[in-house]
């Protein structure tokens, strides 16, 4: 053999390298998830095989994010991205950019296969799910901090009930990785030494790709195991995840969540003015049913009998009167303090008590702005008084200095 036709392997190597990644280097393949492995660099490994082959398959941690929804062995997906060689060892792999199932119809069966098991474990059982406080203190939420959704949440919670406290947890709501997120924020409330008396768990509307997430079985499981009620707030009203199912109570979009979490200022100021009725009404007819009973006492044949029977009478109607009077006065005394509480109560809950102390209220528009990075230079203001508005410029802000 002439010495003119001899090459080395690592130039055998090289040259398919060549021609194989340049030939190879946009593909779409279909195929069945096997051997599937999340390394701890971020990295996926795993193959794609159909009936007669397979190849090794590869996802850098970096394109993760691009993924809505996390592989399992025996799915089956479309996978775009290349062939690679290692010439070292003379193997070649395609390495996926991107990946999806191979239809919607893949997804559904998914949903529909969690959701079987998980209802078999007792998930969706109704007796297990608790009542929603109705008068909470804390609300826990977890969401996107950036999305929608929760400028939605905070504008309705601060109309209905603007003395609750609200604590946010942000997580990403869609891609890989989401479900943990969203599963580690729910554990890490639970754990507080002062915890949310409910969490609502949810995002705005989107495919059943955006709202994968919340198919996912570790959210299922964390929405299980947590001890305070969830309400789950995933999408728009026509939207159904394994969320839904779980949570103690499912809410039609995240503004209706922030409803059913809180109650209507209006209703409580209702409330308080009926106990305090209430209880006056319970004093007074105490005090006349024993008016009554000791004009009884008075007219009945028994105090017309022998002396003796009768100054027996006259000491125990005495006592009566003592005892009732006694109880009178503790009765009218407890209902007082009640009604002070109530009272002190009701002043905490008045949305105008901050502006009598010297506080405003600041505006853009019909939006409240929460936070000064909120506030732009040149924006139009107006600040809300106790006893009127008034319009202003922002000239600068702190991010400006």
């Amino acid at each position: 053999m002439p010495e003119h036709n001899i090459i080395s392997v690592s130039d055998l190597n090289g040259s398919l390298k060549e021609v194989v990644e340049h030939t190879f280097s946009d593909l779409w393949v279909e195929g069945e998830v096997s051997n599937f492995k999340a390394h701890t660099s971020g990295h996926l490994y795993f193959s794609l095989k159909d009936t007669h082959s397979q190849i090794s398959c590869a996802l850098w941690q970096f394109n993760r994010r691009y993924l809505f929804f996390t592989p399992r062995d025996g799915m089956k997906v479309v996978a775009h991205g290349a062939l690679s060689i290692y010439p070292p060892r003379g193997t070649y792999s395609f390495v996926v950019k991107s990946m999806r199932p191979a239809g919607e119809g893949d997804l559904n069966l998914a949903f529909e296969a969690l959701k079987q098991k998980l209802a078999a474990e007792g998930f969706f059982d109704p007796q297990r799910k608790r009542k929603i406080p109705r008068f909470p203190q804390k609300i826990g939420i977890i969401t996107s901090e950036t999305g929608a959704a929760i400028q939605d949440m905070l504008r309705v919670i601060q109309q209905r009930f603007p003395v609750v406290q609200v604590v946010l947890i942000p997580v990403a709501v869609q891609g890989a990785g989401a479900a943990d997120e969203i599963s580690r924020a729910l554990y890490q409330l639970n754990a507080q030494t002062a915890p949310p008396d409910v969490v609502i768990i949810g995002r705005g509307g989107g495919s059943i790709e955006d709202l994968w997430a919340f198919n996912e079985e570790a959210v299922a499981r964390a929405i299980y195991h947590s001890v305070i009620p969830v309400i789950s707030a995933v999408g728009h009203e026509t939207d159904f995840t394994i969320a839904d199912f779980v949570a103690d109570l499912r809410a039609a979009t995240p503004s209706n969540a922030a409803e059913l979490a809180t109650p209507d200022q209006k209703e409580v100021f209702q409330l308080l003015q009926n106990l305090r009725y209430t209880a006056q009404i319970r004093v007074v007819r105490r005090i006349e049913l024993a008016q009554e009973r000791l004009r009884s006492l008075r007219v009945s044949y028994a105090l017309n009998r022998p002396r003796l029977i009768l100054e027996e009478h006259i000491r125990r109607v005495t006592e009566l009167r003592q005892q009732l009077q006694r109880t009178a006065r503790f009765q009218l005394s407890q209902s007082h303090a009640v009604l002070r509480l109530w009272e002190s109560q009701l002043r905490h809950l008045d949305p105008n008590a901050p502006l009598k102390r010297g506080y405003v209220q600041v505006f853009q528009g019909k939006n409240m702005v929460l936070r000064a990075d909120q506030a732009q230079p040149d924006q139009a203001l107006t600040l809300h008084f106790m006893d009127g508005d008034v319009p202003v410029t922002v000239t600068e802000t702190t991010a400006d200095r």
